[in-house]
Parts: C-alpha cells; structure tokens; sequence
C-alpha cells in the first residue's frame, strides 16, 4: 500500500523532503518578513531552528537537508536541485535581512549582506549537524550567540 500511495521509495522520499521543506520554510518565513532590529531576528532565526532539529520521538532530528539530502543529492539530480533550491534561497532570506539591516544602520556601511548571508547559512547547518550528534542545546546556543555576535560586528 506504501508504494500504491507514493510509487516507490525514491518518490516517497521525494515527497517527504518537500514536506519537510514546507513545514520548515513556514516556521522561518514569518520571521524573515516581520519588522524588527537585526540582532532580534537572528535570535528567534536560529531559536526555530533549533526547536526544529532537537524535534524527534526517537532522538534530534537535525535537517533534512543538511543531514540527508544533501547525501542523496551527489547521485540523483532532482534531489540535488532541491537542495540547491534551499539552500539558495536560505543564502537569499537571510541576503535580504542583512541588506534591510545595512539601510538602517545597524550594519557598517562596509558590510557585505551576501557574505554576511553566507555565515549566517553556513551558521545554520553547523547547529544542524551538531544537534543530530546530540550537542547540548546550551552549547548549540552559545555557538549562535557568537556567530550572531560575528554577524553583527563584521565590517565586511
């Protein structure tokens, strides 16, 4: 009955990495688009997220992306294209928050938001990869903390 409802295994897992996307994606998206100081935005960013990764009944969950499908995506192509949509996209929502945060000064004007943006990614998947290997949250946060610390006091 599992491959009459989804086709086979790839399908299934296809369409259970979309799921997580779109689950994930719309815990984030309100946060990206609401109106408030950077250092705010970033702390409640990586706050989801890490309610998201320690989520599991059988242990922390982590991404999806960084933990699976970015494995899975070196052989299949569709799946690769996922992975370099989310990613992507991440690398352009948090573009966006640090491009907004530039134009009212709470960035040195010599701040590049797409580096800044890049970090803030790379960020996000260290705390991923980490909470699957059980890493304390306290010590997942401090790791935030600091990245944000970086984030906002980089000149470029």
């Amino acid at each position: 009955s599992l491959y009459g409802a989804f086709g086979d295994k790839r399908e299934l897992y296809i369409k259970s990495y979309q799921r997580y996307r779109d689950e994930a994606g719309a815990a984030m998206v309100a946060i990206f688009r609401e109106e408030m100081p950077l250092r705010q935005r970033l702390e409640r960013i990586y706050a989801a997220a890490l309610d998201i990764y320690l989520s599991g009944d059988t242990g922390p969950r982590g991404c999806f992306t960084v933990v699976t499908a970015a494995s899975e995506a070196v052989g299949d192509p569709e799946i690769r294209a996922m992975v370099l949509d989310g990613l992507t996209g991440l690398d352009k929502a948090f573009a966006s928050c640090f491009r907004r945060a530039k134009e009212k000064g709470e960035l040195p004007e010599s701040a590049d938001p797409f580096a800044l943006a890049q970090i803030a990614s790379a960020t996000i998947h260290s705390i991923a990869i980490r909470s699957r290997a059980r890493v304390p949250r306290k010590e997942l946060e401090a790791i935030v903390k600091c990245a944000i610390d970086v984030m906002i006091g980089a000149k470029g």
